[in-house]
Formats: structure tokens, sequence, C-alpha cells
């Protein structure tokens, strides 16, 4: 990529995660979507609309590489932020949401937290008794898709229904994670 006279080399599977990063961002604490134009990481020039056409020409046409949804939506509103931010942010933040929960550390405080209130909530999971020295890396990492579900009722302004829907699939596993193993968490 030529930027301010100076040539730039990329690998085509880091250009789409760069962009997708952008336009995926979220604020953690409240899933706030937040997009922004992906900028160059040398140099921090936001890429160019052409730039962006030839990126993504290249990874659909010449490649097998996935395009991350996003990134097909940016494109359909011609690369125009604004416009793509307020058509999909139900979807950016879906999708923010999911990067949040799948590549956030597994001590990162506010997964701790929120694992921790999910378990409260819920009328099975709150009767484990979590010995303090269990260890709560291993407890965020194996609740990991019952927070996803969890961030989704929370945070994602889904319809009634859906919402609902979301509720009881959430009930439903972690009664089954409870009732595989009641004694969760217990010192032995």
């Amino acid at each position: 990529i030529l930027q301010n006279s100076s040539l730039f080399y990329f690998n085509l599977k880091d250009l789409i995660i760069i962009i997708n990063n952008a336009l995926c961002q979220c604020w953690e604490d409240t899933f706030v979507t937040n997009p922004t134009v992906p900028t160059n990481p040398y140099n921090k020039i936001p890429f160019a609309k052409h730039d962006l056409y030839k990126i993504y020409t290249k990874a659909r046409y010449d490649t097998h590489i996935t395009i991350p949804i996003l990134i097909e939506l940016w494109k359909c509103e011609q690369f125009c932020i604004n416009v793509f931010h307020k058509k999909y942010s139900r979807i950016i933040r879906k999708e923010g949401i999911r990067k949040f929960v799948w590549s956030s550390p597994s001590k990162n405080h506010i997964m701790m937290e929120d694992t921790m209130e999910m378990l409260e909530q819920n009328k099975f999971t709150k009767n484990w008794k979590i010995h303090r020295d269990f260890p709560i890396e291993l407890l965020v990492n194996h609740m990991r898709p019952y927070l996803y579900l969890f961030y989704l009722v929370n945070y994602d302004t889904l319809d009634v229904n859906l919402e609902e829907v979301y509720s009881n699939v959430l009930e439903e596993e972690l009664e089954k994670c409870y009732r595989k193993n009641s004694c969760f968490g217990k010192k032995k």
C-alpha cells in the first residue's frame, strides 16, 4: 500500500484482521459500538477507499480467505463508516460481544465479575459453592459460551421475542451444566 510516498507491505490476512478489528470496536463495559476507519498500523494513516477496494477484491477473488461479515456489509455501503454504523449497529455490537468473549484473557476483571453475576442470577448455578482458591481463569474459560449468551441478553438491543429465546437458552444451558457437575468449583 502506497501512503505518503512510502510503500508498505502487508500479508492479506493481516489486513483483513486489521480492518475487521477497527469495524467491531466496542467499549467493553457497555458494548457501545464505535467502528472506526481502519488505519495503517505503521503510520496511523487511514486506508483510502481505493486501497480498501483493492484489498477486498484481492481477498474475495484471488484467495480462499473468508471475508468477515462486517467487511462485507461495509463494502456494500461503499466503505462509508457513518452509514455502516447507523445501518448495522446491532450486528456490529453482536460481533463486538463475540470478539470480546472469545478473545479477552480469562483474567479480564469485567469477565470475572460478569461470570460471577451470571452464576448468581441463575436458579441452579447459584447453588454452586465455588471455593475461593478455585482458579478464576478456569471458571471464566469454562463459562465463555454461557457468558456470550448472557451478554446478548443484557447488552444486545434485541426485540422482546429474541431476548426471551436467548434468556431461555441461557437458562437451559446453565441448568444442564449444573446438573452435569453439581460440585463444580468445590474443594475436595
